[in-house]
């Protein structure tokens, strides 16, 4: 269920409401991506600018007095040392594929809860979630889900980030909130062909 009572999107803050029944749109981005998006959220696409960049799809939304998800979508070309082989392997092995959500810089406690591989339009793909901590940070405590998948136009990558005040209150308001929502989003996703 989509639990939205307020929506931020790229900083702008706008007003919505959940009836308390799944709500979702169908949303078709650039070169015939599709996804499902929470109904209320009304500008999912990116920029011109960030198209041609590889990112496509930009969105957050807040269940009021709680935390924020952002989610986004985008694509990194391949190279000769970043082929489709190589990341179709890294992700169908569990340590690589826990890469993408093991931390940057500034990232602490990190704590993988969830790893699985899966086919997105039939191309290799890979699952990752972990909470951590991030010092110094309003807040401070976050939980990252990346869906990566190994297109033989590129390396996609949705990235669902909640942030909370704490790490403990992270985790949990993913597991009670927003897990199932990040998932049916994931689960959604068709990649044009």
């Amino acid at each position: 269920m989509v639990r939205i009572l307020s929506i931020l999107m790229a900083g702008a803050a706008l007003a919505g409401a959940a009836n308390g029944s799944d709500e979702w749109q169908n949303a078709t981005l650039e070169g015939g991506i599709t996804m499902d998006v929470p109904a209320a959220v009304h500008r999912y696409r990116t920029d011109d600018e960030h198209v041609k960049k590889g990112q496509f799809a930009f969105f957050s939304v807040q269940i009021q007095d709680f935390d924020d998800l952002t989610c986004t979508l985008g694509r990194n070309a391949y190279s000769a040392s970043f082929t489709r082989e190589m990341t179709a392997a890294a992700l169908a092995d569990k340590g690589s594929r826990e890469a993408l959500c093991s931390g940057l810089d500034g990232w602490s406690n990190v704590q993988i809860g969830e790893s699985d591989t899966r086919s997105v339009s039939g191309y290799a793909a890979g699952h990752c979630a972990s909470a951590y901590t991030v010092a110094n940070d309003k807040m401070a405590g976050h939980v990252t889900s990346v869906l990566g998948i190994a297109a033989p136009d590129g390396f996609y990558q949705f990235s669902c980030t909640l942030d909370s005040p704490d790490q403990a209150e992270a985790t949990a308001h993913w597991t009670a909130i927003w897990s199932p929502d990040v998932k049916h989003m994931e689960d959604s996703i068709r990649l044009g062909k």
